[in-house]
């Protein structure tokens, strides 16, 4: 096993420094290895990449990759090809960005894209301070991945993105500041199933935007959003099966969208509830399929709740 420690400040020890331009890089290929790099200070750079995409051979299973960046302007990535991966990235200052992705599709014969197997993974992003960019994403054929984003601080963006066949995965992201952005991905928009799904969103704060994306052939997937705040908006996006969608908005100016369907047919046994308490509120579902339950509850002022279902056997509250 492999273990490799970068310590910027340590690094640093002993030698006058005008600014701290850091930059780290770490590459490792195998199974089994584990990566730490600390950095404190200003404009740090750090990468962290195991395994290698367009390469049948380089899978990489088991690692541990682990970040941390005090200071201003910092930029954190971490690439993971394989499964049993893990990567924790923590962030605290100013105009931080943090990237971390895990498995791919191997690019063979020119113009084929083989999915590789990312399974067991798991992500963890915190970020505290200003402008903090998030983005996770799993890619190919995913099985049993986490992603968990936090960010504290102001004009935060977190992306989460669980792409084909993924199955029994979750995504939570919870920010807490002013004009936040949370997305959350599920499917790629394919004709690759996409089952067990789970995205749990929640923002307390100010103008703030949650969306979820659970496409194509998908089912027994829920989406949880919650928003506190002023000025928020929630859009649930679900196509197939058996799905769950769950909206609650407490504040001013919240516009809260569920659409339930299928790509080529009604969608069944989906549940889309909404509740909204604060003022100028506005709330709409819409179901195409059968056997399909809607529910809008709202208390404020000058709140608009639209509710259409089609197909047969639906119920609506």
């Amino acid at each position: 096993m492999k273990k490799i420690m970068l310590s910027a400040a340590a690094l640093m020890c002993g030698a006058m420094m005008v600014a701290q331009t850091n930059n780290s890089q770490v590459g490792q290929f195998g199974n089994g290895n584990s990566s730490t790099v600390d950095q404190v200070g200003s404009l740090n750079n750090s990468t962290v990449r195991h395994g290698a995409e367009n390469v049948s051979q380089a899978i990489s299973n088991n690692n541990v990759t682990t970040t941390s960046q005090d200071g201003v302007n910092n930029v954190a990535n971490a690439i993971s090809i394989g499964s049993s991966n893990s990567v924790a990235i923590t962030q605290v200052g100013d105009n931080n960005v943090a990237n971390a992705n895990q498995g791919g599709f191997n690019l063979i014969f020119g113009t084929i894209f083989q999915g590789s197997l990312s399974a067991s993974n798991e992500i963890n992003q915190d970020q505290l301070g200003n402008g903090n960019d998030a983005d996770a994403d799993q890619l190919g054929l995913g099985v049993d991945n986490i992603i968990n984003q936090v960010q504290t601080g102001n004009d935060n963006k977190a992306k989460a993105q669980q792409d084909a066949r993924a199955t029994r995965n979750l995504v939570n992201q919870t920010q807490t500041g002013n004009n936040n952005t949370a997305t959350g991905l599920q499917g790629s928009g394919g004709g690759l199933g996409v089952v067990d799904n789970r995205i749990d969103q929640i923002q307390t704060g100010d103008r703030n935007t949650a969306i979820t994306r659970q496409q194509i052939t998908t089912r027994n997937s829920i989406s949880y959003q919650e928003q506190q705040g002023d000025g928020n908006n929630a859009d649930v996006f679900q196509q197939g099966n058996t799905h769950n969608a769950y909206q609650l908005q407490t504040g001013n100016d919240n516009v809260a969208s569920i659409r339930q369907n299928a790509p080529f047919a009604g969608s069944t046994l989906n549940t889309a509830s909404q509740v909204q308490s604060g003022d100028l509120n506005t709330a709409n579902i819409v179901q195409s399929g059968s056997n399909n339950n809607a529910t809008q509850d709202q208390i404020g002022n000058n709140n608009n709740g639209i509710d259409s279902q089609r197909g047969t056997l639906n119920i609506s509250t």
